[in-house]
């Protein structure tokens, strides 16, 4: 089972955002694990979640995560993950797709050194 994830950082997201197609084919992926009526909002959580706007917070992002989350359906929200991780104070967030295809990394700069936003490909476990 392949997942899309990210790590977030508690700092705003800068820099490079994940090209459109891309995007659109992760998307895809997951669409119909939402109710045709909750399909736009769940898109635009997705979107802000992956592409947030410049000056996006990283608790604003999580908040969308999890509010994509609440718009599965539910026996997909078992899908979506996210775990603080003590000492470093990430969060690490995971859809798994249960799709075979790959999804690209993407870093952005970050406010304080060190520290990184990454959206990874990963095999489940």
């Amino acid at each position: 089972m392949r997942g899309i994830g990210a790590v977030i950082h508690f700092h705003s997201p800068t820099g490079s955002s994940v090209p459109s197609s891309d995007f659109s084919g992760m998307w895809n992926s997951i669409r119909d694990w939402f109710s045709l009526p909750a399909q736009d909002e769940a898109a635009e959580c997705f979107r802000v979640f992956y592409q947030p706007p410049e000056g996006s917070s990283s608790p604003d992002r999580l908040k969308y995560f999890l509010k994509l989350k609440a718009l599965a359906s539910p026996g997909r929200q078992a899908n979506f993950t996210a775990e603080r991780i003590l000492g470093t104070g990430e969060t690490i967030c995971m859809i798994a797709s249960g799709k075979n295809s790959d999804f690209p990394p993407r870093h952005t700069s970050p406010e304080r050194p060190g520290m990184a936003f990454n959206t990874t490909s990963e095999r489940s476990r």
